[in-house]
């Protein structure tokens, strides 16, 4: 019902960024993820950091790590050094097997954190739960493969 709600907006308004970014939530959502990535492709002409980005999010979902660092890599020389990117970068680059690319982006993403996160006293007042704290683990867990070739 929902795909053929934006479909009747699309019929009246024409297509616009915001219902194409609804229809492919939607199609995510079903678990279609290429049937939303074939309707994004359409739009990524129009240099959009949201298209794009989740065009990289339906890619990492399809299985498709080689066009997630493509795009991830073409957006962050494009665009700013969006968090959400660089972490999809550096989970490709890992499935990809390409570890020492992976920890480099690893590597990143926390620099990016801990500036956001200076603003606190000590490392004993997060919580363990943290995205900082998953990606210093997902760090370790790619630097112990390239130190050990695994």
């Amino acid at each position: 019902k929902a795909l053929a709600s934006i479909e009747s907006i699309e019929r009246i308004t024409g297509v616009q960024i915001n219902t194409a970014l609804q229809k492919a939530e939607i199609y995510r959502m079903m678990g279609d993820y290429k049937q939303g990535i074939s309707y994004l492709e359409k739009f990524k002409r129009n240099d959009d950091q949201n298209i794009v980005r989740e065009l990289i999010s339906l890619y990492y979902l399809d299985k498709n790590y080689t066009k997630v660092k493509e795009l991830s890599s073409s957006y962050l020389a494009t665009f700013t050094r969006d968090k959400e990117v660089i972490r999809y970068l550096a989970l490709a680059e890992e499935k990809l097997m390409n570890y020492a690319n992976a920890l480099s982006a690893m590597r990143e993403l926390i620099a990016i954190e801990d500036n956001l996160d200076n603003e606190k006293e000590s490392f004993w007042q997060d919580e363990i739960n943290t995205p900082k704290t998953k990606n210093a683990i997902v760090v370790f867990k790619i630097a112990f493969m390239v130190e050990f070739g695994l």
